[in-house]
């Protein structure tokens, strides 16, 4: 059964129509595993002009999603593509050794060493992403109660800052509560992991309308959070009186 989904790679955010039972199904599967079996908790990927090289075939999910240590002797300009199923997203090759954390989900996953967006033999690698302790939350927009309409109104609100990300929404809706007069609130969508870098939450009001919030985590050594509003839930389409 489709749902709508945010999907988020980076700050980017996309809206895909995911299949979730296998998701599901994958994951409980995975978490009957003994602590003998368990898979490593990161995978180590080098991206070299002969080809790729990674750690292991399968790697375990934390709460924010995969770690990956990367590391490349590539051009300057190459790039790791993330491809897992009917998103991916590539990333910049580090100069130095850095160590990635990516919301993958569980399932199938395709590493490509790329200087130009295409694949070539031996620059690639498939290994699984498995979840035994159950972090991956398979749910859509549609679970936490908001049908989206496609609507990005141009917001009037810039992003509010927090030490978490309780905090940086809390300080969202209280601006945008004496703003409008009235008492906006918000809960975690519960999409995909936990403590992924970002997050999504869902303000509604009577009626199923309202919105969506967008929560990011800073860059590393900035520690904190920054909440944006983001799309709109159900109605006709047209900003909410926020």
């Amino acid at each position: 059964m489709g749902t709508d989904r945010l999907v988020v790679g980076g700050a980017v955010l996309a809206v895909l129509l995911v299949a979730g039972s296998g998701v599901a199904v994958r994951g409980a599967a995975d978490r009957v595993r003994t602590e003998d079996e368990r898979p490593p908790a990161r995978i180590e990927v080098s991206c070299a002009p002969g080809g790729i090289t990674v750690s292991a075939r399968e790697v375990a999910a934390g709460t924010a999603g995969v770690t990956v240590e990367v590391s490349s002797t590539m051009a300057e300009g190459s790039s790791l593509v993330l491809d897992a199923s009917a998103q991916g997203w590539g990333d910049p090759l580090p100069q130095e050794p850095a160590t990635w954390v990516r919301p993958v989900p569980p399932g199938d996953l395709e590493l490509t060493c790329s200087t130009d967006g295409e694949s070539r033999p031996g620059m690639s690698a498939d290994v699984r992403v498995v979840d035994p302790d159950g972090h991956w939350r398979d749910a859509s927009l549609g679970d936490a109660g908001c049908t989206m309409t496609g609507g990005q109104p141009a917001w009037k609100f810039g992003a509010a800052r927090g030490d978490t990300p309780e905090a940086a929404v809390d300080a969202l809706l209280a601006v945008m509560t004496a703003d409008s007069g009235r008492v906006i609130t918000a809960s975690d969508a519960g999409l995909g992991y936990p403590d992924a870098d970002t997050q999504t939450w869902v303000a509604l009001s009577g009626g199923g309308r309202g919105f969506t919030i967008d929560v990011v985590r800073d860059e590393a050594g900035s520690p904190g959070y920054a909440a944006s509003p983001n799309y709109l839930c159900g109605g006709t389409g047209k900003p909410p009186a926020y």
